[in-house]
């Protein structure tokens, strides 16, 4: 390959990087919010990350499941278990 051959590479992989972590950012706000307008959040929160936890090994969108993948897997997972301390109070 030559120098600007590399180059071009290098700027579709930085594209595609930057497609998926806009389109990763989308998808958890639209959750986020989805789950946060629930009026009991916990068991809906609880189930998903439940499939989370049952799926993290499977690599859904990846044939080659790396140590890289399942180390941002369940980065992203922790993330969503940290939602919990926002979720809005239960009206009894």
């Amino acid at each position: 390959m030559t120098d600007e051959q590399i180059e071009k590479k290098f700027e579709a992989i930085t594209a595609e990087l930057d497609f998926l972590r806009a389109r990763c950012d989308v998808l958890s706000l639209a959750l986020k919010y989805k789950i946060r307008t629930e009026h009991n959040a916990e068991p809906l929160l609880s189930l998903i990350l439940q499939k989370i936890d049952e799926t993290s090994q499977l690599g859904l969108f990846s044939d080659a499941v790396s140590d890289a993948y399942l180390g941002a897997y369940r980065a992203a997972g922790e993330t969503i278990a940290r939602w919990r301390e926002s979720l809005p109070p239960v009206d009894e």
